[in-house]
Parts: structure tokens; sequence; C-alpha cells
């Protein structure tokens, strides 16, 4: 599901020139999107915390001079505070050591426009990836070691053999497991599954100050995909 344009939210961090510009070209897409606009010298300190209630499919949009001023401290603040908000560099930008995804793109208003509408459906679909994960907690220990297997391939007859119970168990806690994350598909589990382990690993990385460099795979690479890599869009 596509978000609707009064759920999205906008953050555009540009010098004056580029400002109108960018606004047009989110208008063009996000009719009534709210736009927040930031002071280069602002960023990123003026943006939302973490705790900021209920948030909205959102993108942010940033200039490359501006971008390129940030050091490592702030972009691992970037990353741990809005893990769901992607980045839109204006400018060509070789790519950077974050775990939220970033794309370049040039000043044609079309494209900047395609980004925006990349960008605000990969946010949506992770905030709600965040709240169906969380049910992740309602499995108990069995149904989580048999989630786990399953989403990596394991077939039931391994299963059993590694946990040293019947096939028949493992169906049975398998199916609980579906009813529980309400999911009726293997690969809506492994993608919780694997978003789940994301999240967990992104929480780590943010208290080691450490921010792995991604591939640079392309934009819009999740739509058809049953796992969930933050670098593709």
């Amino acid at each position: 599901m596509q978000p609707q344009d009064n759920e999205c939210l906008v953050f555009i961090v540009t010098d004056e020139g580029e400002r109108v510009l960018t606004e047009d070209s989110v208008r063009s897409v996000k009719s009534t999107a709210r736009i927040v606009n930031i002071q280069p010298e602002e960023f990123p300190a003026g943006l939302p915390t973490r705790n900021s209630a209920s948030p909205k499919p959102s993108c942010l949009i940033v200039s490359r001079r501006v971008f390129e001023l940030c050091g490592t401290d702030d972009i691992s603040r970037l990353n741990f505070l809005l893990p769901h908000v992607p980045v839109i560099v204006l400018g060509d930008f070789p790519g950077s050591t974050t775990t939220i995804p970033v794309v370049s793109v040039t000043r044609c208003p079309q494209k900047l426009s395609l980004a925006v509408l990349e960008a605000t459906a990969w946010s949506e679909r992770y905030l709600r990836l965040k709240e169906q994960s969380a049910r992740i907690g309602l499995l108990s220990e069995r149904e989580l070691a048999i989630v786990n297997m399953a989403s990596d391939g394991l077939p039931n007859k391994a299963v059993a053999a590694k946990l040293g119970v019947s096939i028949k168990t493992v169906e049975k806690n398998r199916r609980a497991a579906y009813d529980k994350l309400k999911v009726s598909s293997t690969a809506s589990m492994a993608t919780l599954v694997a978003f789940h382990r994301y999240c967990r690993q992104h929480s780590v990385m943010a208290q080691l100050d450490f921010t792995p460099r991604l591939p640079d795979d392309g934009i819009a690479a999740t739509a058809t995909r049953s796992d969930f890599n933050p670098a593709r869009w």
C-alpha cells in the first residue's frame, strides 16, 4: 500500500537557491505532504528525535554540500534516531558509511520527484514491518527457534532433527507461530524475521558507533524481495 499524501513528511536541508525547486518537485507527487525546511547550519540537530509520537513515512532531501560536511558522529546519530528516513542527496555523491539508505540524484525535477515517491514508499514499508515484527516477542522459545530455522530455508524434517522432536510437532508450532505473527506464508514470515534481525544488529551497531559500508545496489529493489535489506529501495 502506498502512503497517502497527508501521511508523508519531507525534510529539506538545502541552500535558499535550491529550496524552491526542491519543494516544487515534492509537491508535484505529494501535493499535501508536510514539508519541513531545516537550515543547513541546524542539520542534523534540527531533525526530530526517535521519540516523536506516531512516526510518518518520511524522507530527507539534503544538498551534497551539507551532507559532505556531516562527520561520522553526525551520520551515526542520524542513523540511530531516524532509521526509517531515507536520504536523498542532491548532486553526485559516491556513497556513505551508513546503514540508512542513501541515494544520489541529479537536480532534474523529474528524477527528484521519482526519488521522493520511492523513498516514502520504502519508509512506509519500514514502519509497517517495524510494527509487525514486534509480534515476534509473542513467540515461545520453541516457536522462535522453528521460525528462525524455517526462515533460513530449513525444511520441517531438518528442523525436527535439529530440535529432536517430531515433524508433527514442528508443523504444529509453525502454524501457531504463523497465527501469532499474522502471516500466511513462509516468505512473509522470513521478511519479518530478516527485519527483526536487522533491527537488532542496527541497535548493536549504534551502541558501538559502528556503521559499515553497504553496497550501492540502486533503488526500489525491496518491493519484490522476501528479505529486508535497507541498502536497497
